[in-house]
């Protein structure tokens, strides 16, 4: 179909009479099939819209040349408005137009699909990474399309987006009347993508007849060594791991603390910027090491005796099976 604004002026002519001076006829001759298409308007000195419907199967190497009349007494005056003009596939308009944006890969896009006749049957297709593949046949407008899963496994190491090309193939029965395509981008969510932890903590030299267990710690006594475990998602690699304790950040996959408090905050980070944190506690005892101090006073001048006042303190409570206790 051909869709154009025009506009037509007319000034009088030596020896004629308008017969109809608001009223011009516009011509459309399809030169490839030798087809003639009319209509009459009340342009003058006006811009219109005409559209023309051609031939299908002419589409391919489609030529118009537009011509534009009007009637006069006592003949017929015509002027042609353009000359030949081709129109190529790639423009041919008969072929359905495609928009669609960017969205998020798991997540959907709509995709507008403009007819230019209701009886064209349209196929939808997405190309990424060379590979062309099937969306759907005879589509609708608009059509909510997921972008699938299996895209994620195409990303680069650092990207967050892959490219991806829609296309809709536009056919008139048999024939095919060409392609129009749109570019967008599928999202790398940072939350589908980011790594992965699974941290394990170990208590070393752990107290069990004390404590009852293996995983309980002692504060002041044990040391606590932490595997983060991180692994990256679809082709990224991890950059960056760290673990806090106790104000003490270390860096690596297998770390060890002198056991301050019950909590290890773990980072990681991977070859995208996308990052992971995860807290993980441990059971404890807030065990401390005794204290004492001693306050004398001046020895007595006739006995020699000296007192002596001692304070302090201890853990006074339990490691979970055992209570702890005090000799002096």
């Amino acid at each position: 179909m051909i869709k154009g604004d025009y506009s037509v002026s007319y000034k009088s002519l030596s020896g004629y009479t308008m017969k109809a001076p608001n009223q011009t006829t516009f011509y459309v001759q399809d030169v490839s099939a030798n087809r003639y298409d009319s209509a009459t308007h009340d342009i003058h000195n006006k811009t219109f819209t005409y559209e023309y419907k051609y031939d299908v199967l002419s589409a391919l190497t489609f030529k118009y040349k537009i011509y534009c009349w009007c009637q006069c007494v006592p003949q017929y005056v015509g002027k042609e408005d353009s000359g030949y003009i081709e129109c190529v596939p790639s423009t041919t308009i008969g072929v359905s137009a495609i928009s669609a944006s960017s969205a998020d890969i798991g997540k959907a896009t709509r995709i507008t699909i403009t007819k230019m006749d209701d009886s064209y049957i349209d196929n939808l297709y997405y190309t990424a990474n060379g590979t062309k593949t099937l969306i759907a046949e005879n589509v609708s407008s608009p059509y909510d399309w997921v972008l699938p899963t299996s895209l994620f496994s195409l990303l680069g190491s650092s990207a967050r987006s892959i490219p991806i090309r829609l296309s809709v193939e536009t056919f008139s029965g048999t024939v095919n009347l060409g392609t129009d395509v749109v570019d967008i981008n599928g999202l790398a969510n940072e939350a589908d993508c980011k790594p992965t932890l699974n941290p394990l903590l170990t208590v070393l030299n752990p107290q069990a007849t004390l404590t009852g267990n293996s995983t309980t710690g002692i504060v002041g006594f044990n040391k606590v060594n932490v595997k983060p475990q991180a692994s990256a998602r679809y082709n990224a690699t991890i950059t960056s791991i760290t673990t806090k304790h106790n104000s003490i950040t270390k860096s690596g996959e297998d770390v060890e603390f002198d056991l301050g408090n019950d909590t290890f905050t773990i980072t990681v980070v991977d070859s995208r910027g996308f990052s992971a944190s995860e807290v993980k506690s441990i059971p404890l005892v807030n065990w401390f090491k005794p204290t004492l101090t001693f306050e004398a006073e001046t020895p007595d001048a006739t006995t020699n005796a000296c007192k002596i006042d001692a304070s302090g303190s201890f853990f006074n409570s339990s490691f979970g099976v055992v209570d702890n206790t005090l000799s002096v």
